[in-house]
């Protein structure tokens, strides 16, 4: 995809040797220096050589305009698997300072029921940040929004994780003719009464998710998922390279999507659609207690709780997640 002339990133054929035979694949990869001889950094690798990279674009005459980069595996002659091409939409929306790339796991697991479709939401991934972009939950919702009926979405599963939970909240609420089910995972969108472990660290005046250095890193990766994660120091340090990177427009997002983002109190009783909640116990970011809200309030909602669960589900609360999303998913 190119921008005045300059290659943002790319995709390529990859084709390698595994314990079930030759796979086929394709590499997303960003552009490093934007001149020639081109150089770039991979930084994901498709589930699935069937899948593309699409393009939607928002935006007035004489207004910057918003530039939204997503994976659909739902894109007609690009499938070869009739249950792939034909199942039932799937939209997934991810959290703050992540992107798409966060729910290839889960892709993975789901991609052979269903269609698959992961936004990078604005300001997030490789979507673009006009200046005019307000990044409340019920603003990143009306970008979901403009996107989903722009690509003629309809009749779809909705999920959405952390603050992606309360977009699609938002979303549900305000589209309910269109969302069949909607899966939330430790969704932000209630004052908590509890203080989170984040909260109590942000009064003090440290706020891992902005790490400054690797040590801060590890403890962010810890206070998501539990445990330290399993990645070289190359991937750490370019991960924390791209946070260091994005440090500033993510500090004013998060500010702004604290202090201008409506309470979802009122919205949560008139959501009908049939709802699952998955709430980490051990959750450090958000208090846990605040996703019981959710279950009062939400007339057909239901929950399954991880004892030991984090923000992030990684091993077997993963596992244990999936079994939970496709048993729901079965029933609705």
């Amino acid at each position: 995809i190119q921008d005045d002339n300059k290659i943002d990133f790319a995709t390529f054929d990859a084709i390698g040797n595994t314990t079930n035979g030759t796979r086929k694949d394709w590499l997303f990869a960003k552009s490093m220096n934007n001149q020639y001889p081109l150089q770039f950094i991979v930084n994901e690798l498709c589930f699935e050589s069937h899948c593309v990279l699409s393009e939607s674009v928002n935006g007035d005459t004489g207004v910057p305009q918003l530039r939204l980069i997503a994976l659909d595996s739902g894109s007609g002659d690009t499938w070869t698997k009739p249950a792939c091409r034909d199942g039932e939409p799937m939209v997934f929306v991810h959290g703050f300072q992540s992107t798409k790339s966060y729910w290839v796991p889960y892709f993975k697991k789901l991609h052979n029921k269903y269609k698959i479709i992961a936004m990078d939401l604005p300001g997030h991934g490789n979507s673009s940040r006009p200046k005019n972009q307000k990044y409340s939950l019920q603003a990143l919702s009306a970008s979901l929004e403009r996107f989903i009926e722009e690509k003629k979405i309809d009749n779809f599963h909705l999920i959405g994780t952390s603050m992606g939970g309360g977009i699609a909240t938002v979303y549900a609420h305000n589209n309910p003719d269109r969302v069949k089910s909607l899966i939330l995972i430790n969704p932000l969108g209630i004052d908590q009464e509890k203080k989170s472990d984040l909260q109590v660290l942000m009064e003090k005046g440290k706020n891992l998710l902005f790490p400054r250095n690797l040590e801060e890193f590890d403890e962010m990766a810890i206070f998501l998922t539990g445990k330290p994660l399993a990645l070289s120091a190359y991937f750490k340090k370019y991960a924390l390279t791209q946070m260091i990177k994005n440090y500033f427009f993510f500090k004013r997002a998060f500010k702004e999507m604290i202090t201008t983002s409506k309470t979802l109190d009122d919205i949560l009783p008139k959501i009908k659609t049939k709802t699952l909640i998955l709430i980490g116990k051990k959750d450090k970011i958000i208090h846990p207690s605040s996703y019981e809200y959710f279950i009062r309030l939400m007339p057909n909602a239901q929950a399954v709780r991880f004892k030991n669960g984090a923000h992030a589900f990684i091993g077997k609360h993963f596992n244990k997640a999936i079994v939970s999303i496709d048993e729901f998913l079965k029933e609705n």
